[in-house]
């Protein structure tokens, strides 16, 4: 099984403290024309469609952990500003990424890649977060915002892995170039390979 996965929302690492904190001081905002389409996926969809993959002896190839209900940055930026009740009036042109941020502006920030979970799917695997809106509750819930000491655990049957390591792990991710010339995806060898957007 080839686990592919888009940004992992979790409160306690990964890229969500960071926007959290941008966007409760108002300076969030799209990024380029905002129009690039965003893979996302909440930490525990995440852990619970790994589970099945391990579980499951139907898996195979290529699964994309991603949500169903796919998001453009423009939307992201403004779900996460209604959410958090917080003005996004910022917007960082796509030459001003390039300039700033070269390479990682060009894979990781500006290329758009709609994503479908059609493979979990496929498995019987229900999302427990579906829609982005209801994942930022979820993770801007008093109590999931996790204090500098807190040490949460995801479980994966009987065992079970802090979410600092397993935000902070080098997990395997969905393709970032634009062009299909590029488009390449880690199986869980450490080889690349090609990518199918519906796996």
């Amino acid at each position: 099984v080839n686990l592919r996965t888009g940004m992992v929302l979790g409160a306690d690492g990964g890229a969500f403290p960071l926007l959290r904190r941008v966007f409760s001081l108002g300076l969030g905002g799209r990024l380029g024309n905002g129009r690039q389409w965003m893979p996302w996926i909440h930490l525990e969809d995440q852990a619970r469609l790994m589970l099945t993959c391990i579980e499951n002896e139907a898996a195979r190839g290529a699964v994309n952990h991603v949500a169903p209900v796919a998001v453009t940055n423009a939307g992201f930026t403004d779900t996460l500003a209604a959410r958090m009740k917080r003005p996004a009036f910022f917007h960082v042109p796509a030459f001003a990424l390039r300039l700033l941020m070269r390479e990682m502006a060009v894979e990781m920030l500006l290329p758009s890649q709609r994503v479908k979970p059609q493979a979990a799917i496929d498995l019987g695997f229900t999302f427990r977060h579906p829609e982005l809106d209801s994942a930022l509750r979820s993770l801007l819930t008093p109590s999931r915002i996790a204090s500098p000491t807190a040490n949460a655990t995801i479980s994966f049957g009987n065992a079970s892995i802090s979410r600092s390591t397993w935000m902070n792990s080098r997990l395997p991710r969905l393709p970032m170039r634009a062009s299909s010339r590029w488009r390449r995806c880690w199986n869980t060898s450490g080889r690349s390979q090609p990518c199918s957007a519906a796996a």
